[in-house]
């Protein structure tokens, strides 16, 4: 349910005074350290930042860090929107600081390990009813085989055996919201015993070799991971203030928006890195995890069609429409963003490569224009930005998403270049449209009318 104060009409627009104090505020942090924003040194993800490692995601102490500027130049501040949450980074980050948060993703992995962060068990509960699990598993001598397409490819006979076991044992849990956080922990199990290879977002499949050298233990790994998100729920039980903020989740495309009439004080998200068929694929990604899951237990109204084959949900997802014909930028787009247009003009070649850009471009601008419906005037937007490769070029998208912004009557308040720390959840094998080592955090004000 959309809070309260979320869809009052006379909530006060905020006067012109913050932006000044937040760019200060911003500054000072870069002045006393010019490597503040890199977050050198960090490493581990605590509380339920950790329970299963999403593609790409975002630096928890960034976003507090951004997120107590905020509260420090406007304490009015009670919403925060994420358009695309993924693995619920800001989701966390707001419930911590007493905020309340609205997100919404298309994928169904992110928005039950989102639901999760914000709704986990009782730690004492959780692990006494993921031990419970862990055993009927191991003693179970049940012959029954959880069955999806191209399973036998993925899995091996004794992973398949072990994971069903797991399925069904989770399955006989009665609580629901203990039966999800099971099903997050058998899902970080799907990532280490599956035959897709970890070292990129891809299925991929090991090599003959690595197959050999293999000998995945399901009931095994499922334990660690258990003892693990366990660990990670006491934390977040102990960063968890007691007047912390309502939380309201969508399993729906972007571009559907929020409930009319919902007002935000701010936005803080990381679009999806550029079109889906040459960087992040998160459907694909998320596939063999979710064949796993019970989809009665998935959150939202979740399309199975989606998800029951590996591409699909990349194919319906910002920029991942299939298009091969080089037809140009149209005129509407290249009078918003110029810099689009150069680009295009920049190659020597024009292919379904560089057209996939354009399309994402359109896709992004018209997702953007949805998230702005729901911003206040005199609200911020928060996007911690990836630049990529795609036909051997850089794709400058900071300069797309200030420029389409700037046509929404925005104005830019900060950007922040920063060096991606090194235990930040990206693959190893680069390719075209991989992932680079500079991320940018670009602010923008909505105008006051």
């Amino acid at each position: 349910m959309i809070p309260e104060h979320a869809l009052r009409s006379d909530l006060p627009t905020l006067t012109e005074g913050p932006a000044e104090s937040l760019e200060a505020r911003l500054d000072k942090r870069a002045q006393e350290n010019p490597h503040y924003w890199d977050f050198r040194g960090i490493s581990g993800r605590v509380g339920g930042h950790g329970y299963f490692q999403y593609p790409a995601m975002m630096v928890p102490e960034l976003q507090r860090a951004l997120l107590e500027d905020l509260l420090e130049t406007d304490p009015g501040v009670e919403l925060i929107y994420d358009p695309f949450m993924g693995s619920g980074t800001v989701l966390l980050e707001s419930l911590y600081l007493g905020l309340s948060f609205i997100g919404s993703d298309i994928n169904p992995m992110a928005v039950l390990l989102s639901h999760v962060k914000a709704h986990p068990p009782q730690s004492e509960f959780a692990r006494d009813g993921g031990k419970r699990v862990l055993n009927r598993a191991i003693y179970s001598t049940s012959e029954w085989t959880l069955n999806f397409a191209h399973r036998d490819k993925w899995f091996d006979p004794t992973v398949i055996r072990d994971l069903s076991r797991l399925h069904e044992a989770i399955r006989g849990e009665e609580d629901k919201r203990l039966r999800r956080f099971l099903w997050v922990c058998l899902a970080e199990t799907v990532r280490f015993v599956s035959n897709s290879r970890l070292s990129t977002f891809k299925l991929h499949k090991y090599s003959d070799e690595d197959m050999e050298n293999r000998s995945p233990d399901a009931l095994k790994q499922f334990g660690l991971i258990l003892s693990s998100n366990v660990d990670g729920i006491r934390d977040h039980e102990t960063a968890l203030p007691p007047n912390h903020g309502t939380v309201t989740l969508f399993c729906e495309d972007v571009m559907e928006g929020l409930p009319d009439g919902t007002l935000v004080d701010a936005i803080m998200t990381s679009p999806p890195y550029g079109d889906n068929h040459t960087t992040v694929p998160y459907g694909q990604y998320s596939y063999l995890p979710l064949q796993w899951i019970a989809a009665s237990d998935l959150v939202g109204e979740v399309v199975i069609d989606r998800i029951s084959r590996p591409g699909t949900l990349d194919t319906v997802s910002l920029g991942g429409r299939r298009l091969t014909a080089a037809k140009g930028v149209p005129s509407q787009i290249a009078e918003e963003v110029p810099s689009l247009t150069k680009w295009i003009n920049d190659r020597s070649y024009k292919n379904g490569t560089t057209q996939k850009v354009i399309t994402f471009v359109d896709d992004y601008r018209r997702a953007l224009r949805s998230a702005d419906r729901a911003l206040r005037q005199g609200g911020y937007i928060f996007l911690t930005l990836g630049e990529r490769r795609v036909a051997d070029a850089d794709v400058p998208l900071v300069a797309f998403t200030q420029e389409i912004l700037e046509a929404l009557n925005y104005r830019h308040v900060r950007s922040i270049d920063r060096l991606l720390p090194s235990r930040k959840r990206m693959a190893r094998r680069n390719a075209a449209g991989e992932t680079m080592a500079r991320e940018t955090i670009l602010i923008m004000r909505k105008n006051v009318a």
